[in-house]
């Protein structure tokens, strides 16, 4: 539970996330990203669209037990700032979104917030406490390192609307065939072997996840196969809380484009690791994706690269 005890001087106090704080803190929230996407350079929509996108979002974590949320309250009951973690499994507990409103900017509320959550991680033992921070903001870089967070790979952000078979195009200009790889739709019999390829690429267990992925949109899941319905990968859909890991570049791309044909060619958003997967970002580029930020992924505690021959998309969290 987070201090909901008297203010320490700072004018603000920590508390758990109440139905009564959302629709201030969506407020808060949304303008937190806008002013920021104005900065660095971000197109506004990317992250929260409106206030009411934010407080959805939000009131959506607050029926989760697994998602730890707390906001910063001013005297008057005001909403400051707020976080949130998810800690759906034992090992990783990924941060976001943190915010924090502009007029209440450099009073502390971003760090206090964060020790919460920090604090919280480390009294269940989390193995490893992950985030994302767009590379153009230095401000709230340092303010993770200063933490004891560390960069461990640097992210690429897409999103768009393309054709529906822009990823098959896009695969032949840079060179990758898909030949002998199928793609459907996820099942539940699926889960299982795809938290297994997950499982083996990152060294952690996600099968929670993905079940509950596709359990709350089925629409988005798919898996790449070969011919005889061996399982290569999968993806979990192409927005900000999805994820991809698959066996090859090649299945990467199969299946990725077919969540893209599937929903029209609309592209919410996808992360990838261009150190990792150089010709992955030539391929995204090469669809007319737009490109939205370079991010930092950092870890306090374990962290594994994937695996020679795993490709991995993060979601925004982890």
């Amino acid at each position: 539970m987070a201090n909901s005890g008297d203010d320490d001087g700072s004018g603000f106090t920590i508390k758990d996330m109440r139905p009564e704080h959302v629709e201030d803190a969506g407020r808060a929230l949304f303008t937190a990203f806008y002013v920021d996407s104005l900065a660095t350079g971000v197109p506004p929509t990317y992250n929260v669209a409106s206030p009411e996108q934010g407080s959805s979002l939000l009131e959506s974590f607050l029926s989760q037990p697994a998602v730890y949320k707390v906001v910063a309250v001013d005297a008057a009951g005001k909403v400051l700032g707020g976080a949130c973690m998810q800690s759906g499994d034992a090992y990783v507990h990924a941060i976001g979104p943190l915010f924090v409103s502009p007029n209440s900017a450099d009073r502390g509320v971003g760090k206090t917030l964060m020790r919460s959550l920090i604090e919280h991680a480390r009294k269940l033992n989390a193995p490893s406490i992950r985030l994302t921070t767009s590379a153009a903001n230095r401000k709230s870089f340092c303010l993770y390192i200063s933490l004891g967070f560390r960069p461990v790979e640097c992210t690429s952000a897409f999103f768009g609307t393309v054709h529906p078979d822009a990823g098959e195009c896009a695969a032949f200009a840079v060179g990758i065939s898909t030949e002998g790889i199928s793609t459907r739709k996820m099942e539940e019999a699926d889960v299982k072997v795809c938290a297994e390829i997950y499982s083996k690429g990152m060294g952690y267990d996600r099968e929670d996840d993905i079940k509950a992925m596709l359990t709350k949109s089925p629409e988005r899941c798919w898996v790449a196969t070969t011919e005889d319905n061996t399982i290569l990968g999968y993806t979990t859909g192409l927005f900000l809380a999805g994820h991809t890991m698959t066996t090859s570049e090649a299945a990467w791309v199969a299946v990725v484009s077919r969540a893209i044909k599937e929903k029209d060619g609309d592209v919410s958003g996808i992360s990838i690791p261009g150190v990792l997967y150089p010709r992955l970002i030539k391929w995204a580029l090469a669809m007319k994706l737009v490109l939205a930020r370079h991010s930092w992924y950092m870890v306090i505690g374990k962290y594994q690269r994937p695996k020679d021959d795993f490709y991995w998309s993060p979601s925004t969290y982890h």
